[in-house]
């Protein structure tokens, strides 16, 4: 299962983003996916088109011809207008199983707050999963966040964006390791290993978040078209660090299983 895939049309919904990176600045539809790993279920996450959009990206998404499509994780605010009449229209789409806010934008000491809270249980109340994609400084923050909704199933994003630049032994590093384990200290929060090239230099990382969260609590994803597949292969970050069998299922479908609560859709996936 791949947990991080998008796809976008700038033809029919606006993603402001995209004018800063020319590379991605193009349609990319599901005919357009890498599919060397073979997944067989791939969950879309928003791909930051307007938020007055939003509902209509999900929309879209379902409509467009993705058989390999078996879940969606939607653009919201948790803090927004409407936000409880917001989730009562999500739910009602059998593909949303989750939804993301990105804070990686957000100033320090912005996210841990009453309203971001209120809306994680929300979330939760209605079995929807949230996808954080925060900053490494950012991890204790979320930690905090957890602890005003600790019902709320959390997936962390790209392993909470680690400085595998500024080395293994920097402070940078001390600071993302203690923020990952705080993370990991909620026994509904998730990681999922995606969007950090692995390198020898990101390998003490994902090792890193590994013990944290345990295989169980881990998943992979390919962040497809952000992370050039070309420069990488996503999916063979099991087998590089599971110790066995079990652990690699965990990696590769069983725990976005659990957590995303998703399958292979039967009336369109092959036997």
């Amino acid at each position: 299962m791949d947990t991080h895939v998008h796809v976008w049309d700038p033809r029919i919904l606006r993603y402001p983003w995209l004018n800063n990176v020319p590379a991605l600045d193009r349609t990319v539809l599901p005919h357009d996916i890498d599919r060397q790993a073979g997944a067989t279920a791939m969950i879309f996450v928003q791909a930051g088109c307007l938020p007055e959009q939003a509902g209509g990206e999900v929309r879209w998404v379902v409509g467009l011809d993705w058989p390999e499509l078996s879940g969606i994780v939607a653009d919201i605010r948790l803090d927004g207008p409407g936000l409880s009449d917001r989730l009562d229209e999500l739910v009602r789409e059998p593909l949303v199983v989750g939804v993301r806010h990105i804070l990686q934008d957000h100033a320090p000491d912005t996210i841990a707050t009453d309203a971001y809270g209120a809306g994680l249980i929300g979330l939760a109340d209605r079995g929807l999963v949230f996808d954080a994609t925060v900053r490494a400084d950012q991890l204790q923050e979320l930690a905090d966040l957890h602890s005003r909704a600790p019902d709320a199933v959390i997936v962390v994003d790209h392993l909470g964006n680690p400085p595998v630049q500024a080395g293994w032994h920097s402070d940078e590093a001390a600071a993302w390791r203690a923020g990952i384990r705080a993370v990991a200290h909620h026994s509904s929060a998730n990681v999922k290993l995606s969007g950090v090239r692995f390198t020898d230099a990101a390998a003490p990382y994902f090792r890193e978040a590994l013990d944290a969260f345990g295989f169980n609590r881990a998943m992979l994803g390919s962040d497809f078209p952000v992370a050039d597949p070309g420069e990488w292969r996503w999916e063979r970050v099991a087998d590089a660090l599971s110790p066995t069998a079990e652990s690699i299922d965990a990696l590769r479908w069983r725990t976005a299983n659990t957590v995303y609560g998703v399958q292979p859709r039967p009336e369109r996936n092959p036997e």
